[in-house]
């Protein structure tokens, strides 16, 4: 496993130390460590969210108060909450928290007495969740008082239907009590951990159940390609119609050239890899999508860029964006009929396989043509509309 993602998870444990450790006349922070875990989270958060994606509508905290009070005057347990999203994962706290500016993902009670957290979100790569987990206790254990944890991860479903493990620690630092939820969803290739913390005098003032248990993701959440329109790498228009018909222009915007015509299918997910494998004409097993599924979550390296690192010895190394099981397309185009600038029309009866990763911040898909092993990129243009 990629041993690299454990240390951040531990410098993020320094995020609240000197934000609510305890009552002031229950332990204090110098001058001198504030600036160091003032530095230190700086540094972290330049590591952690370079390129987080904040939820649209939320203030520059990234939190909001949801319309979600009680209709019910008499029942005092059914408060507002306020929702963060931190790196399409959105979570929810009660409303009376207070949003720690230049610290995201953090809310301070009122009084100061304890805090909750997001603390850190990275990609699960080519690991398997129960070795991933082990080898974070490992080091944990090794640096801080560790008072218990669930040795064995459980089952758990988020609110938005993702399967993901699940493990609670609960730790001091020093004087500060730390009640950790570490979330696994092998699906979004994510890696979350919430914290608690207050002072070790008082663990009853804190249970991080109430925000984890709240996390959704809002990564491969939907099916972004279906009913839009994408310029191809090649100059082209591929139409994409809401009423699963769709046209291949062969230059974009020209709409009376050259263009193929037909029906088309999209799979994304599980159910992209599943459709795949039944097409046994194309020679893919499960093992082998499985394969190349674990290796591009550790980085995903786009075809163009691949292309070139074959060419060259000597360039800097690419960027790399997050991929995972629910960002896997599968597109099936069925072409039936080819049709000239002059409206003359043939038909056609071939099968075309699209299949690669969509890449959310670049509104990008980044394909394989099955049929031919050649790259395709289609980069997202505006709703298809009704067909021409």
């Amino acid at each position: 496993m990629r041993k690299s993602i454990i240390p951040v998870l531990l410098s993020s444990l320094i995020l609240t130390l000197t934000a609510c450790a305890s009552k002031p006349d229950e332990a204090s922070a110098d001058s001198d460590s504030i600036s160091r875990s003032s530095e230190a989270r700086k540094q972290l958060e330049a590591e952690l969210f370079s390129e987080s994606a904040v939820a649209e509508n939320t203030d520059e905290h990234s939190s909001e108060t949801l319309a979600g009070e009680s209709t019910d005057e008499n029942s005092a347990s059914d408060a507002a909450l306020q929702s963060c999203t931190v790196d399409n994962v959105t979570f929810s706290v009660d409303a009376s928290l207070i949003s720690q500016s230049g610290m995201e993902g953090t809310f301070l009670a009122p009084d100061q007495t304890y805090a909750y957290q997001l603390q850190a979100i990275t990609p699960l790569g080519d690991s398997m969740p129960q070795e991933f987990f082990d080898a974070l206790i490992e080091t944990y254990e090794n640096k801080y008082n560790v008072i218990s944890y669930d040795s064995t991860l459980s089952a758990y479903t988020s609110p938005d239907g993702v399967e993901c493990w699940r493990s609670n620690i609960k730790m001091t630092v020093n004087t500060t009590f730390f009640d950790i939820d570490v979330l696994i969803a092998p699906q979004k290739n994510k890696v979350v951990s919430f914290a608690a913390t207050c002072s070790s005098a008082e663990p009853e003032l804190v249970d991080i159940r109430t925000v984890s248990s709240t996390a959704t993701f809002q990564i491969g959440a939907a099916d972004y390609v279906s009913g839009n329109s994408f310029i191809g790498s090649d100059g082209s228009e591929l139409c994409l119609y809401a009423d699963g018909t769709f046209a291949n222009y062969e230059h974009t915007d020209d709409y009376d050239g050259d263009c193929l015509t037909g029906t088309y299918e999209v799979y994304y997910g599980q159910p992209a890899i599943d459709q795949v494998v039944q097409m046994t004409e194309y020679g893919l097993t499960a093992d082998e999508m499985d394969g190349a599924l674990l290796a591009a979550q550790d980085g995903y390296v786009l075809t163009s860029e691949r292309r070139t690192l074959l060419l060259q010895d000597d360039i800097d190394s690419p960027d790399t964006y997050h991929v995972c099981l629910d960002t896997f397309y599968a597109i099936i185009l069925h072409n039936e009929q080819y049709i000239s600038p002059d409206q003359a029309s043939m038909t056609v009866d071939t099968t075309m396989l699209f299949i690669g990763y969509y890449i959310p911040e670049l509104q990008l898909l980044d394909m394989t043509n099955a049929n031919t092993a050649s790259y395709a990129q289609f980069i997202y243009k505006e709703p298809a509309g009704e067909p021409h």
